[in-house]
């Protein structure tokens, strides 16, 4: 694929209330994809204004977001490209809700999941696919496995081959979770986690009960902009493996490369920055979301601290070259988000926002790192010649082992019923006695009546001789 910017639109939320009355927005929209500051309020300075390739009104349908910004990539991802979906804004702007959805009106997630299944369905003559889900969250910089089950009983020791009670009881207790390793593919362009829990899906309803049961392990909590706000990063990746189908008896091996991409919906935790008069917790869940995130504004302006995700996509968008060194692991997010963000997959940003005067400045942080976001430039790269991931390969071969298996134990059975008939044919029942007596019979005579001729041959051999005389005769 040719190469192109990263795709960004974004997203106004309508008013509350609140904001009704008080009547004020601080920001206009312009056509479909410009925005711009109403009122600047300074001195020596020009109102601001930002250009995307897509602006949402007020109202405005999940529909209408998915068909501009997520379809295309669904399908490149379908055909081996992998892809992203990133949420990125204010907390109560709409990112949940524009990633999910309401069942009404279903978010990016589920429509793109139908799209998944439904190529898949139109595609089912000419190649077969496998695909597992993985869910996840960064929450204080530590990665979560939302689909890990914790209450799961310890299964103790079995009982020994003596017989009696078991070596060791089971422990009710909470088994702890793995620890999860981010392990850096840079063949494949995609960064592996080792330790998390892959789940196998085969209908749009498995992938929902597998992000129900996700959910409810999510890190929640409450803040001044949302009763129940999302305080971490959430992960939800679609692993796509497909090959080329073959016949029954189709042995050629030139089909057993297989396209392994990756499909990942984030929904970023809220970008504002966390009061000082909150929570300790709130305290410390928003200084690690700032870290992740964006720029630390208690820095002084002459240090312009840009953190994690900022930062990265600063870099990005200055034309950051191999030689350069971009700062992936300063954040787990960024390290998680690093095949998407270095250009080696098809991304769509979807920014929130809110056009009111109290969410001024938090909508012009939001509304610069999409900008710089918007300069990254993509270079999707097909997977096809990539190393094949040895789960899949091996799989692969298992497949083609049972059919080997399954076509040897027909042969052996269609071979063993032959010989059965041939030998049941050759055993014919035994004569009766006297057809055995008249049998021998006949075939004295035949032998007889061969011999009868040798027998007439030699006495006319002997008839030809001349007779012998006596030497007394006169």
């Amino acid at each position: 694929m040719a190469e192109r910017q990263m795709r960004v639109c974004v997203r106004v939320r309508p008013l509350t209330a609140s904001e009704h009355l008080e009547g004020d927005e601080a920001w206009l929209l312009e056509g479909t994809s410009r925005i711009t500051e109403r009122d600047v309020g300074e001195k020596n300075r020009c109102a601001r204004s930002f250009n995307f390739d897509r602006v949402f009104p007020a109202p405005s349908l999940n529909d209408a977001v998915y068909e501009s910004m997520g379809r295309e990539i669904v399908n490149d991802a379908m055909r081996g490209y992998h892809g992203a979906i990133v949420a990125y804004g204010q907390t109560a702007t709409g990112k949940t809700h524009t990633m999910q959805g309401t069942p009404t009106s279903p978010g990016l997630i589920p429509l793109a999941i139908e799209e998944a299944f439904n190529h898949i369905a139109g595609a089912s003559q000419e190649r077969e696919y496998a695909l597992r889900v993985s869910y996840l969250e960064v929450y204080n910089e530590t990665i979560r496995d939302l689909l890990y089950d914790e209450t799961l009983d310890d299964p103790g020791e079995p009982p020994s081959r003596w017989g009696g009670a078991a070596l060791r009881p089971r422990d009710p207790k909470p088994r702890k979770p793995p620890p999860i390793r981010l392990v850096d593919d840079a063949k494949r362009g995609v960064t592996r986690l080792q330790g998390i829990r892959e789940v196998s899906v085969a209908s749009v309803g498995d992938v929902f009960d597998t992000i129900v049961e996700g959910e409810a392990r999510r890190a929640v909590g409450e803040t001044e902009f949302n009763s129940r706000s999302s305080r971490s990063h959430a992960i939800l990746r679609l692993t796509i493996e497909s090959s080329a189908r073959r016949g029954a008896g189709d042995r050629r091996a030139a089909d057993l490369s297989v396209l392994t991409s990756t499909l990942s919906f984030v929904d970023l935790a809220g970008s504002e920055r966390c009061p000082e008069a909150s929570a300790p917790a709130r305290v410390k869940e928003g200084a690690y979301i700032n870290k992740s995130l964006h720029l630390c504004r208690k820095q002084p302006v002459e240090w312009p601290c840009l953190h994690a995700l900022a930062l990265v996509v600063s870099k990005l968008s200055a034309g950051a070259t191999k030689a350069d060194h971009v700062p992936y692991r300063d954040s787990k997010l960024t390290r998680l988000l690093r095949p998407a963000l270095g250009g080696k997959a098809r991304v769509a940003l979807v920014c929130t926002a809110s056009l009111a005067a109290s969410a001024a400045e938090e909508t012009a942080h939001t509304l610069k790192f999409a900008q710089r976001a918007k300069k990254v430039v993509q270079r999707g790269s097909d997977t096809r010649d990539s190393v094949v991931d040895t789960s899949s390969l091996l799989a692969h071969y298992r497949a083609q082992i049972d059919a080997l298996k399954a076509d040897l134990a027909l042969a052996n059975e269609t071979n063993a019923s032959l010989q059965r008939v041939e030998s049941g044919s050759s055993l014919a029942p035994e004569a009766p006695a006297e057809d055995h007596l008249s049998r021998e019979d006949d075939a004295e005579r035949l032998a007889a009546a061969a011999a009868a001729p040798r027998r007439r041959r030699t006495s006319a051999r002997r008839s030809r001789r001349r007779p012998t005389t006596s030497s007394g005769s006169s």
